[in-house]
């Protein structure tokens, strides 16, 4: 059972990653600019991530009453204030389906780093990697 649950996690992957490449394609040919471009992809990273560890952070000040709890508040505050500006960037490079649609699916791998960095990190690699269009290379001298 253990096997199947691995690769129902794998197979969902993969079709996630078919999906966003395919919306990627979508919008470079529609709203000629990419929906899941490396600069919104790694300021959602690390404002998610940056949320994540001051959650972490807070709790612990709570529990031990040592430390100021307005500091991780604040960097809470900061990393929402980007979050929300990616989000307003993506619909106004698109419309109102598509940015939706890209909202969701950044929406869902917000959720798998609060529930596992590693695989949102995993998300983020092949986003940069498979973004990036390759460049030719010039063989005269």
């Amino acid at each position: 059972m253990l096997v199947l649950k691995i690769l129902g996690i794998i197979v969902l992957a993969f079709i996630l990653i078919c999906c966003i490449f395919e919306i990627n394609e979508r919008c470079k040919k529609r709203f000629k600019v990419p929906l899941f471009s490396k600069n919104i992809t790694i300021s959602l990273f690390v404002s998610s991530l940056f949320i994540t560890i001051s959650k972490i952070w807070y709790h612990n000040i709570i529990e031990t009453g040592k430390g100021d709890s307005l500091n991780p508040q604040m960097i809470i505050g900061l990393s929402s204030i980007v979050i929300v500006y990616c989000l307003i960037d993506i619909y106004r490079k698109t419309n109102l389906i598509y940015g939706t649609i890209g909202i969701i699916f950044y929406g869902v791998f917000c959720l798998i780093l609060y529930f596992g960095i590693l695989a949102f990190l995993i998300f983020v690699i092949f986003s940069i990697i498979f973004s990036t269009p390759a460049k030719p290379v010039n063989t005269r001298y």
